[in-house]
């Protein structure tokens, strides 16, 4: 069974039972893993790879945490957000300086970083607005600590920012700050984490979106920040109205996940549904209704799913779930394949991806 599944821009990934990943969609720059610079629209295995606990794709690479603690990347690498020393694409995963204990990674555009075992963050690649959280503007090839101790539980990576949830319960997010992305309601970027004012019992944080950011709370409730030019903070305000400090999402009060992209976000439910908010311009809300966005949570159709639905992500105008079953489905754009059902025809409810019984991650 798929044990997890994350999406980037245009391609998306699973993480399988045995250890082994799949991937599908755009290719272009080696981002599927595969050895080949092809698009895919249907899985393909990345190369070499095994005992994946965690994967995370971002717009143009993607990187893995394996059972032994090492880190690996592959894709774009012109920022050095590979991780390995250089700044060369790879189309199969290479090997992350100095990481050997990460359990959990994180893919943005020119940046990465990883949660290690004493709760430390380190990251990688672009640094111009702080985003590598060091307290520096210097970009770096292999990975820097981030400034703040070591109680990071989950860490995530947008555009140019980042941030982690913390073991007590609070957020903190560091790098750009046009849109009020790092959610601390003062303009101005920073290079070194701030708390987010208001968040407390965060048990995950999601910062995919180009100027976003999401965070589901213990009591099931969320809160999102940032740019909000299709509703995608979910609090029924008008779209282009944004928010510099958390809101809370309407209709939600039992999610266990949030995955924000660009312009939707969506969420699992603990009786196993999902809910989609924001821009429906390719069917990415999930609901079939054609509406050019949602404002507020709607429900996701999802008739043929084979078993409930156990997590999902949100890429650039895409949406994947893995189900308790294993399987994994997606909907929305698939110009590029990214559905991962064998065709570039868009959806606007979830289509199930072909080959995939046994998925862990996603």
């Amino acid at each position: 069974s798929a044990t997890a599944v994350t999406a980037g821009d245009q391609h998306a990934c699973a993480v399988l039972a045995d250890g082994t990943a799949r991937c599908w969609g755009s290719n272009g720059a080696g981002q599927l893993g595969d050895g080949t610079p092809n698009d895919s629209t249907t899985p393909v295995a990345v190369s070499g790879l095994s005992d994946v606990v965690a994967i995370d794709a971002g717009r143009w690479h993607t990187c893995a945490a394996l059972a032994d603690g090492t880190a690996r990347c592959w894709g774009d690498g012109w920022a050095g957000q590979l991780g390995n020393g250089g700044t060369a694409p790879s189309s199969t995963p290479v090997a992350v300086s100095g990481i050997t204990d990460a359990t959990a990674v994180s893919a943005g555009s020119t940046h990465s970083c990883a949660v290690l075992a004493d709760g430390v963050a380190q990251c990688w690649g672009l640094n111009d607005w702080g985003q590598l959280g060091d307290g520096s503007e210097d970009s770096s090839l292999v990975p820097v600590t981030v400034t703040g101790g070591g109680d990071a539980v989950d860490v995530s990576v947008g555009y140019n920012h980042t941030c982690a949830a913390l073991a007590d319960g609070t957020v903190r997010c560091w790098g750009q700050n046009p849109y009020g992305e790092l959610g601390t309601g003062t303009e101005g970027w920073t290079s070194v984490p701030v708390e987010v004012p208001g968040v407390a019992g965060a048990v995950a944080v999601d910062a995919s979106g180009e100027h976003n950011t999401c965070t589901v709370l213990a009591d099931g409730t969320g809160r999102c920040w940032g740019d909000n030019p299709f509703g995608q903070l979910g609090d029924g305000i008008s779209p282009g109205t944004g928010s510099g400090t958390p809101v809370t999402v309407l209709d939600l009060d039992d999610a266990t996940t949030i995955s924000i992209s660009n312009d939707h976000a969506c969420a699992r439910l603990g009786d196993g549904t999902a809910r989609c908010w924001g821009s429906n311009g390719y069917g990415e809300v999930g609901d079939h209704s054609g509406a050019p966005q949602r404002e507020t949570p709607v429900a996701v159709l999802a008739p043929k799913l084979v078993g409930t639905v156990a997590e999902t992500v949100s890429g650039g105008d895409h949406t994947c779930a893995r189900t308790t079953a294993g399987t994994v489905a997606c909907w929305g754009d698939n110009l590029r394949g990214q559905l991962g059902d064998g065709t570039t025809t868009d959806r606007p409810h979830p289509t199930t991806v072909p080959g995939i019984s046994t998925a862990t991650a996603l």
